[in-house]
């Protein structure tokens, strides 16, 4: 699994996580839920904590879906041997 810091993303992205321990939702889903969870974040930081995880293969986004979901990466042993 790639790490890449999460720099100023690092507060959004824990709570996104948590968001997605739920379930799968979209940006503007998400967005509302970590507001509610941590006050005021803007959607460009929303969006820059995403790619972020998503660069760091912790969640994943489906491009079948409109609009986009999101959901946690699955974790599998045999891929990180």
């Amino acid at each position: 699994m790639a790490r890449a810091s999460m720099g100023r993303f690092a507060e959004p992205a824990l709570w996104i996580l948590v968001a997605l321990g739920r379930g799968p939702a979209a940006a503007a889903t998400l967005l509302v839920t970590v507001r509610r969870l941590d006050g005021p974040v803007g959607p460009a930081t929303l969006i820059g904590a995403l790619a972020r995880l998503e660069r760091s293969e912790l969640i994943e986004r489906s491009t079948a879906d409109r609009p986009p979901m999101y959901r946690l990466a699955t974790y599998s042993p045999e891929a990180s041997s």
